[in-house]
Order: C-alpha cells, then sequence, then structure tokens
C-alpha cells in the first residue's frame, strides 16, 4: 500500500497482506483482530490534531483509578470505540425504563443517580456509569435515572462497539465493572 500512497505508514503493509492472504489459515480470523493491528498504527495515519487528542484522552484514562490494572494496550482499544461527551450542568444520560446497551465512564464532573424521581447516590471522577444495563444479560432496560450535576466529560461505550475488541479487553472491562458494582 505504501507503493501507491508513501504517505501511510509502513506498518500497515504487513496488516493489508495478511488480510488479502490466500491462505485462510495465514487470513484474519475475524474483523476484531484485523482492527487490533490497525489500532496499533492509527496514530501514525491521524492528523497531528488527532493524535494529539487521543494522547490527551489516553492520559486522562491513565490517571483515573478505574483504568489502573488496564495495559497501555487495553486502553487505545478503548479509546477506538469510545466516544466522549463534553456536558452541561441538568443533562440526562441515561433515562429509567430507557432501553439501550451502553455504559461509560466519568472523567471529570459528577452526576447524580435517581430512581422514581428520588437521588440514590452521586457519582464522581472514575466511576463507571449504565454498567447495571450493560453486564446484565438478558434486559438492557435501564432502572434509573443518571443526570450531570455540574459541567462533565463522560466517555460512552457503547456494548457493539465494544464486542469488536480483543477478548483480553473484554474480560479485563466485565471484571472491572463487576468489582466497582460489588463495591
Amino acid at each position: 500500500i505504501t507503493a501507491l500512497n508513501p504517505s501511510l505508514p509502513e506498518a500497515l503493509n504487513p496488516v493489508l497482506r495478511r488480510a488479502l492472504e490466500k491462505d485462510l489459515y495465514n487470513r484474519y480470523r475475524n474483523g476484531a483482530e484485523m482492527a487490533k493491528d490497525i489500532s496499533a498504527v492509527r496514530y501514525q495515519i491521524l492528523d497531528d490534531d488527532q493524535t494529539v487528542q487521543d494522547s490527551r484522552h489516553f492520559e486522562a484514562l491513565r490517571r483515573l483509578e478505574f483504568f489502573v490494572e488496564f495495559e497501555n494496550i487495553e486502553l487505545w482499544e478503548i479509546l477506538r470505540v469510545a466516544v466522549w461527551h463534553e456536558l452541561k450542568p441538568n443533562v440526562a444520560l441515561i433515562r429509567e425504563g430507557e432501553q439501550n446497551k451502553f455504559f461509560g465512564v466519568i472523567i471529570s464532573g459528577s452526576v447524580e443517580v435517581s430512581v422514581e424521581g428520588k437521588v440514590v447516590r452521586e457519582l464522581g471522577p472514575s466511576e463507571p456509569i449504565g454498567e447495571i444495563g450493560y453486564l446484565h444479560p438478558s434486559s438492557d432496560q435501564r432502572c434509573a435515572t443518571v443526570t450531570t450535576r455540574e459541567p462533565t466529560v463522560f466517555m460512552e461505550i457503547h456494548a457493539g462497539a465494544l464486542a469488536l475488541s480483543s477478548d483480553e479487553l473484554l474480560e479485563r472491562m466485565r471484571n472491572t465493572l463487576l468489582a466497582r458494582l460489588i463495591q
């Protein structure tokens, strides 16, 4: 590929070679496996502004207690599938009764969790939200409302996007969410 477009990184060549391999056993087994290799060279493809933003997001995650046990490569995988939101106060992130399969982590700011209009908990940086809906094996109906209390940065992860990540990341994420839930 670099012969056709010299501005692309050399590390992309083996990825494409493997993706186009005629021998089934030498080819990628699935898209997640290929995405993992592509994510390793992603920073070389992005423009400088995007790379700086990704680096800032990586450093923000590295400082949070929630991600202490995560490997660097797992954090980069999370950044690949996550959407960052900068929210004003009084924005509902999750509404009681809604059906969806996303969860996320508060990067900065705070939210309140309420059930039937009564506040049951306040959460701050490094706290996951929506993890019960994500972890529940058969239901995606939300049992609480989560609303920002102040300007808040929230990293959102959709279950479908995370499902394309490595098995190691999926296991670490489930274990971390379960440990936080039990705590």
